[in-house]
């Protein structure tokens, strides 16, 4: 398994990160959470395992008290002391290959007894640096458990000449002894060319010599290169007979990626070699055909090589969680610190067969805000909205469609990730109206916090504020909905109770402390509300001009039946969260009732007609963007209109700046 787990300290943003790796593995969040420090801190482990290349740039600058930087990698030994324990079995210890000596001497001085090796190098500010084990330790591991870090933004699309020093390590199986091996090289040119050529190679150094110029020897990675090129005929790569510039920067990429890591993965199961090959962004500059033939490469070739990705691509993410063998790390900043969490993959096939580009694009949310549906979309991606509560830009708003496996793709509780997020809900996905009882009553599933069991379980160990944020509150609740009748209006259902008001702030309460917000009824509730009925109507009448809606409006003078109407005009529910049934209206013995149901029915706007984006339209045009109004005046002229939307805005800038 090569490199099983990888662990840094006070390194940049790294101030205490602990990675266990599997044979896929992918590194997801926005950019600036510390992806790349963490590909750029295991390169720089290898570069100092064998020589000095140190890098003070490395220290974190937040805390100039920290006096080290730590790195830690964990190598899993199974398979090479496996392997080793077969080759011994069947030879004399005087005939053991000098390699697998080297093995025994590990595993009885360095290895655990789960056949780990754990390697620490800690660098001092004094320029010190200490390591656990000595150079020939680290030396081996290097040579054996290599790793191939590859930035996909600075491959050199049309020259791949760094696959041959791939290549090259990956042959490389002991040190070489120099003088052999250019003696044997000598031998076979010889037999091939005659004395005519070593006459000439005798010419060329003699002329060097005298001209005093040196060459910069081969290291062995090069040698084994140069013959690989001599036996395949060329060094220069071509693509389909055409030469590598003719083609695409996405298609050369993507050819050179697959081609690596299928070399690499070959190589591996014929060598006693595990590396770890590491890519950043792979993505880049690859069609989405490519993108999802890659992510199969990787995973096809996981088994045999170690593969570590960082990547922004919803696509790619799509691919790998389809992978059960594939591990998932969200990265995400708290007060300019990485935090890394592993996350959840599928638990049923829906999950996989729905997951889109679209689902997986929210992994890399600053913030989340989840609505039911389109109406709610429509509101929070208001142009006029957003440019009065900036953090509305800030943060993504997904509608799952009243979907729970599709909200389960996404939500950060689900999926184990740090994204500040928020679930708007109806009230009738927390609470039911029984007409027979005249009581409310708890309903839902998992998602609502007061139908939520492990939440309950929980809530029995909490103390002090938590538990009366939480338990305390929620027996409140119980005993309200239990104990209480409430009696709405007999023709339009509004409920003028004080325990009603007293019940919605209670679950109010309790469900935004678990990062969910209920509406008083629904998001049209929240649109038109006792506060901007007459606006409402304003607009109908002025912009709409639906003479009938007069008719409505002027049949009662009550706060509560106005607002319950122009909210039925427009799909929304009574307090009892209920709708107007045709078999019930029919019923009703005021013919004079009956009749404005009639009219609504007939004038009623579908959710999905547009008229949230036409009501703000007309409401910031006429009283919002004025003037000579300060950003202050707006907020609280809009506060005033719409003090329930402005209470979730408030709550998601809250939740966002946390």
């Amino acid at each position: 398994m090569s490199i099983s787990k990888i662990q840094f300290r006070n390194l940049k943003s790294l101030k205490n990160i602990d990675l266990s790796l599997t044979d896929f593995n992918c590194l997801i969040g926005e950019n600036g959470s510390g992806k790349s420090n963490v590909l750029k801190a295991l390169a720089y482990f290898y570069n100092n395992l064998t020589e000095n290349n140190l890098n003070f740039s490395l220290f974190d600058k937040n805390n100039p008290f920290n006096n080290f930087i730590e790195i830690k990698v964990t190598y899993n030994l199974n398979r090479l002391i496996k392997i080793t324990q077969n080759n011994v079995d069947r030879q004399l210890l005087e005939e053991i290959h000098p390699f697998f000596k080297r093995v025994l001497d590990l595993i009885f001085h360095y290895v655990s007894n789960d056949n780990h090796l754990r390697v620490e190098l800690r660098q001092y500010r004094n320029n010190i640096v200490k390591w656990n084990v000595p150079y020939e330790v680290r030396n081996f591991l290097k040579n054996n458990f290599p790793i191939y870090l590859i930035d996909a933004r600075q491959i050199k699309l049309n020259d791949w000449e760094n696959l041959w020093d791939i290549i090259g390590d990956m042959s490389k199986f002991k040190a070489i002894d120099d003088v052999h091996f250019e003696e044997e090289i000598k031998s076979l040119l010889k037999k091939t060319y005659g004395d005519k050529f070593l006459k000439d190679l005798g010419y060329i150094q003699t002329e060097f010599i005298k001209s005093e110029v040196e060459l910069i020897p081969f290291n062995p990675n090069q040698k084994f290169a140069q013959i690989y090129q001599m036996q395949l005929g060329g060094k220069q790569f071509k693509h389909r007979e055409e030469h590598l510039d003719y083609f695409s920067d996405g298609m050369n990429a993507y050819n050179y990626l697959k081609l690596l890591v299928n070399i690499v993965g070959k190589m591996t199961q014929a060598k006693l070699k595990e590396p770890l090959i590491i890519v950043d962004e792979p993505e880049i500059g690859l069609h989405p055909k490519y993108t999802d033939e890659l992510v199969h490469s990787f995973i096809r070739h996981s088994k045999a090589v170690k593969v570590l990705i960082a990547t922004h691509s919803p696509r790619m993410i799509k691919g790998v969680m389809s992978s059960s063998d594939a591990s998932l790390y969200h990265f995400s900043l708290k007060q300019k610190y990485t935090l890394v969490k592993k996350m959840k993959g599928f638990t049923n096939l829906r999950e996989n067969n729905i997951m889109s580009e679209k689902e997986a694009s929210f992994y890399f949310s600053r913030g989340i805000l989840f609505v039911e549906g389109p109406t709610e979309l429509e509101l929070f991606t208001n142009k006029h909205l957003r440019s009065l509560f900036p953090v509305l830009t800030e943060i993504d708003t997904y509608s799952y469609d009243s979907d729970n496996v599709k909200l389960k793709l996404t939500n950060p509780i689900e999926k184990n990730t740090s994204i500040p997020y928020l679930l708007l809900l109806d009230l009738d996905k927390i609470i039911r109206y029984d007409e027979k009882t005249q009581k409310f009553s708890l309903k839902g599933d998992s998602y609502n916090p007061l139908k939520n069991e492990e939440l309950e379980r929980k809530e029995q160990f909490y103390y002090g504020h938590k538990r009366m944020a939480t338990k305390n509150l929620r027996s409140r609740i119980k005993g309200l909905t239990k104990n209480t009748t409430f009696n709405p209006d007999a023709h339009w259902s509004f409920i003028s109770d004080d325990y009603f008001s007293l019940l919605k702030s209670l679950i109010k309460s309790y469900c935004c402390y678990n990062n969910v917000y209920p509406v008083q009824t629904t998001i049209e509730g929240t649109l038109i509300n006792s506060k901007n009925y007459s606006l409402v109507y304003k607009w109908l009448v002025d912009v709409k001009g639906n003479k009938k809606i007069k008719e409505i409006y002027k049949f009662k003078v009550d706060d509560n039946y106005r607002t319950t109407t122009l909210r039925l005009l427009h799909s929304g529910k009574y307090d009892t969260l209920n709708v107007p049934e045709e078999s019930k209206v029919n019923e009703i013995k005021d013919v004079s009732v009956r009749k404005i149901y009639n009219t609504i029915a007939e004038n009623k706007t579908k959710k999905t007609d547009g008229w949230v984006s036409e009501f703000l339209e007309y409401y910031f045009n006429n009283y919002i963007n004025i003037n000579d109004m300060s950003e202050d005046e707006k907020i609280n002229k809009f506060k005033s209109h719409f003090p329930e939307l402005y209470d979730i805005i408030k709550f998601v800038q809250k939740m966002f700046r946390k």
